[in-house]
């Protein structure tokens, strides 16, 4: 071996000598060369070179040839982050990841849009479809000015002096430009001694001779704030917001709410309502029902009195005066659809709004007047003699009804009898002690309770309308009148919680508590109001884009004046110009509520998800709804079933209000469903002392948290919610553990949403099956333990990780309200447009009845399969599907011990969550990756990332 060696190196140096001697001198030319050595992905090859003078050769190195790649998964790239594409190399089998450009924003979601005026640039916003950025388009202002040609919108600007010429004049329908017309001293002399005539001769004689009751001030404790004696207005608007106010009508933005405020003060020239008919719809004019009510009217007497404030014109007031003399006299309810208390209510506090406004105007007999109608025609009505029927449920005095639900619970007292006792407060003072000190010692203290939520208790479909706007309503009249708003919080983050609610953009919303079949279009018209005046009250641009989204203008039991708006818009908050910029994509209602509604976006493709615990009832529009949750993507995929076809009826009681109407969990008995204790089975608590006792708790909160991906909130991670919702059963079972998790971080551009549901029941009974709900619109498709159904063009798939001893679906016609085998139909025909229900029972006779379910959200043309895969250990039931892990601690909820189990997975990075453990610091290690993880107290949640492998997972304290 040695001597082939020896021989090969003297050879080669022979070779080199020859070379050098031969062709020392040689200028190369060089052939275009040969591969001698083919590349690979990853080394160069090599390029031997040729002398064609001498033949000397030359060898240089090629670049490697590269990877043959074909693209094995990617995340795709949005118009606010990069995406990224994996690549693998099918010689080498290398895998590359390679970063995806992010895209240009795609504005093609009309926001809001306004024309150009004579005065003001048109605008038009659009909002990227895949992101919150907003662009703007701006259309010049035109120049020409626009009169209108109808006297209804003449008004009387100045007065006529002794030397000067008064003016009426019309404004521009955009601007305030005005059509200047004289106003003489004659013409102004004969009008004012026409209106006085008029006022001298109305016909009271119903009312006259009554005597004012005084309300005794011993029933409650004082008020906490007084008006000011002899300072008027006060209700609405005061000294200060009356200048702003001024200063508000002559900005151009507000011509045309202005002119409209003149329009409706011109609509009516008399306030004598006509003879009672039958009204089979609901109009402007009033409910249905057996009336004579006009309430338009009311909106004209309040304008007239308000344009006495801005313009000082006395006719104005002496009109609004006589005229609410007029209605008070002749105005008959025999009955209404709605709860006549509320049309009683509303003549009321039109009635104070014309006494202080046009307090000035008045004179002493007047005042009188004003006061007898309010009490003898408004709060009650003579019969005959001295027999009279109250009109106010909470009675008169307002003593009755309570605080926290129910009828009192609305405007009866805090904004209908408070504003009259405001009103009145300098003439009869004994009437605000009373309704006042009420107020203050029941009423605030209930709704500061509420607030802590920042949610409001009771049916978003028509609750909190009459219910939280009430609460609004005081809000901006003890603001005005003692100068203190009196609850604690922000009320608006009650709307800003609503408006999470909104799941597509535009109008689907998570419906909670009774729901009247409204769409949600509706619902937002009618709270529309609050939105502008909390946008006032709290200079929150969001709440006031929302309503000038929606159609502000009425509700379905109030037609609203325009004149609100220039008060709303007198201290200069303007709407953002998107709607959705100061809403946060995870929404948290803690309080007595303990709920979480989050999206992944806020565009019409969003996967939204409703989680609600509970925490404490507050009966009557309150459901069966602890441990609850509802799904929307692309439609409404798990939803709240049943309609309120009136309060009491079979439908209402034995279906809508109950937890089988709900995606939550029941328990079948016998044969006999038993569910949750619900709102209208309670004794209404008519106090804060009465609600806070233990007879009103449903559930205990054992854990929530929630996260994002990214530092600016715009991309959720994670929403998780847990707690004890056995008290919600009275009794029936002793422990209800509910978990909730939904992940967003998906990594799956098919599947934005997993979901996962785990239920631990105990102290049932050994033949007692533990049922899962689920609501669905379509029907649904069940293969042994998987469940998939669609609603639009979203669908559902549901996979029964542990528990599901029994699957069956109950629906189709004539079967979606079933309960123990019968129908319950509603009294009016409705139907809610739900197929029916999933039920996914447990038969066994253990301590402890486990379910966990998993579902994710996707495609209604998606046929693809997203396996989920159970996980097991000693103290733990869990599942991992595509890059989400979710384990479950069982039988505790503050667990601390040692957590250990195994997991397979192709992922090479996995999102983990553990429930049920202790606040304080943890040890995690997955094969060769270790970590220390932080639990903050409340949570009950551990969630880290790391790869697939042998888990073990200690609490270190």
């Amino acid at each position: 071996m040695k001597k082939h060696v020896l021989l090969a190196l003297t050879l080669t140096l022979f070779a080199l000598i020859i070379s050098l001697v031969s062709c020392g001198s040689c200028e190369h030319e060089w052939d275009g060369g040969a591969i001698t050595k083919e590349p690979t992905c990853t080394m160069g090859g090599i390029l031997t070179k040729t002398c064609t003078k001498c033949g000397e050769t030359e060898r240089a190195a090629t670049e490697p040839a590269g990877h043959t790649n074909t693209q094995i998964s990617s995340i795709p790239a949005t118009c606010t982050s990069t995406g990224e594409r994996t690549l693998l190399c099918s010689v080498c089998n290398t895998t590359t990841k390679e970063t995806i450009p992010t895209l240009e924003h795609n504005f093609s979601v009309l926001v809001s849009s306004t024309e150009a005026t004579c005065s003001i640039d048109g605008k038009s916003v659009y909002r990227c479809a895949d992101c919150s950025k907003t662009s703007e388009t701006i259309t010049p202002a035109t120049g020409i000015h626009e009169y209108p040609d109808s006297n209804e919108y003449m008004m009387i600007k100045t007065l006529p002096t002794a030397t000067t010429v008064g003016q009426k004049v019309i404004h521009c329908k955009t601007c305030t430009s005005e059509k200047v017309f004289p106003y003489y001293a004659s013409e102004y002399a004969a009008d004012r001694q026409l209106a006085l005539q008029k006022l001298q001769s109305v016909d009271i004689s119903n009312f006259s001779t009554k005597n004012i009751s005084t309300m005794s001030s011993s029933a409650y404790s004082d008020p906490l704030k007084y008006p000011t004696v002899g300072e008027h207005p006060r209700l609405l608007i005061n000294s200060t917001i009356l200048e702003e106010i001024k200063a508000a009508i002559l900005l151009p933005e507000n011509a045309e709410f202005f002119n409209e405020v003149i329009r409706t003060a011109n609509s009516f020239t008399s306030g004598i309502l006509g003879e009672v008919k039958v009204v089979t719809e609901v109009t402007p004019k009033g409910p249905r029902g057996e009336h004579n009510l006009d309430q338009e009217l009311y909106n004209c007497l309040m304008a007239k009195a308000f344009l006495y404030l801005v313009t000082g014109v006395d006719t104005y007031a002496i009109d609004a005066i006589r005229m609410t003399k007029e209605f008070m006299a002749t105005i008959k309810i025999v009955s209404t659809a709605y709860d006549p208390e509320r049309n009683w209510g509303f003549a009321m506090y039109t009635a104070a709004i014309v006494y202080d406004w046009c307090y000035d105007a008045m004179s002493d007999q007047d005042k009188l007047d004003l006061v007898r109608g309010i009490e003898w025609r408004l709060c009650k009505t003579i019969t005959s003699g001295n027999a009279f029927q109250q009109n106010m449920e909470i009675g008169f005095p307002p003593s009755k009804q309570g605080a926290v639900c129910g009828h009192g619970s609305e405007r009866q007292l805090i904004r209908d009898y408070l504003s009259v006792a405001l009103a009145i407060y300098d003439e009869y003072p004994s009437w605000y002690e009373y309704i006042g000190g009420r107020f203050y010692q029941e009423f605030v203290p209930v709704r500061n309770e509420f607030y802590k939520s920042g949610m409001y208790p009771q049916g978003i479909s028509v609750y909190v309308q009459i219910r939280y706007t009430a609460d609004v309503w005081s809000a901006l009249i003890m603001q005005s009148a003692v100068g203190e708003n009196p609850y604690e919080g922000d009320m608006a983050e009650v709307l800003r919680s609503l408006y999470c609610r909104v799941v597509d953009g535009e109008y689907t919303i998570f419906e909670e508590g009774d729901d009247e079949g409204r769409g949600g279009e509706n619902i937002l018209n009618c709270i529309a109001f609050a939105g502008a005046a909390l946008g006032y009250l709290y200079d929150d641009p969001t709440t006031m884009a929302w309503s000038e989204f929606m159609d502000y203008s009425r509700t379905e039991d109030e037609p609203k004046s325009y004149l609100y708006l220039l008060i709303f818009r007198s201290r200069g908050t303007r709407p953002a110009t998107d709607r959705y910029e100061d809403l946060d994509l995870i929404c948290y209602n803690g309080g007595f509520l303990n709920e979480i509604v989050a999206h992944t976006d806020w565009t019409a493709n969003a996967a939204s998800v409703l989680m609600k615990i509970g925490g404490r009832i507050t009966a009557n529009h309150d459901h069966g709804d602890a441990g609850s949750f509802q799904i929307y993507y692309k439609g409404i995929l798990a939803g709240d079933t049943g309609y309120y076809d009136s309060y009491g009826t079979d439908h209402f009681k034995k279906y809508h209000q109950t937890t089988l109407a709900h995606n939550a969990v029941v328990i079948y008995r016998n044969g006999t469903t038993i569910g949750q204790k619900n709102g209208s089975s309670y004794s209404e608590p008519t106090t804060l002392d009465r609600w806070m006792s233990d007879d009103y708790i449903t559930a205990t909160l054992s854990g929530v948290s929630y996260g994002y991906m990214d530092e600016e909130n715009t991309a959720p991670k994670y929403a998780y919610i847990a707690g004890d919702i056995s008290p919600a059963y009275q009794g029936v079972i002793t422990k209800g553990d509910r978990r909730m998790l939904a992940v967003f971080d998906t990594e799956n551009q098919d599947v934005p949403m997993y979901f996962f549901v785990y239920d631990s029941f105990s102290g049932t009974n050994s033949s007692d099956a533990m049922t899962f709900l689920l609501h669905t619109v379509s029907e649904p498709v069940i293969s042994g333990k998987t469940v998939s159904a669609t609603a639009g063009d979203g669908k559902i798939v549901l996979q029964n990780m542990k528990g599901g001893d029994k699957i069956t679906a109950i629906g189709g016609e004539g079967r979606n309200y079933v309960v123990n085998g019968t129908q319950i139909l509603t009294d009016d025909g409705y139907d809610d447009g739900f197929w029916g229900r999933v039920e996914i029972s447990t038969q066994n006779s253990s301590k402890d009845d486990v379910q966990l379910n998993v579902m994710y959200v996707t495609d209604a043309s998606n046929d693809n399969a997203y396996a989920a895969t159970a996980i097991s250990g000693g103290n733990i039931a869990g599942a991992i599907i595509g890059n989400t892990v979710a384990v479950f601690v069982e039988n505790s909820t503050n667990y601390s011990g040692a957590i250990s189990f195994n997991l397979e997975s192709e992922s090479d990075s996995l999102n983990y969550y553990v429930s049920g453990v202790k606040a304080g610091t943890w040890q995690v290690s997955v094969g060769s990756t270790t970590l220390t993880v932080t639990v903050e107290e409340g949570e009950g949640l551990l969630s880290f990332t790391a790869p697939a492998g042998a888990v073990s997972i200690s609490y270190a304290g």
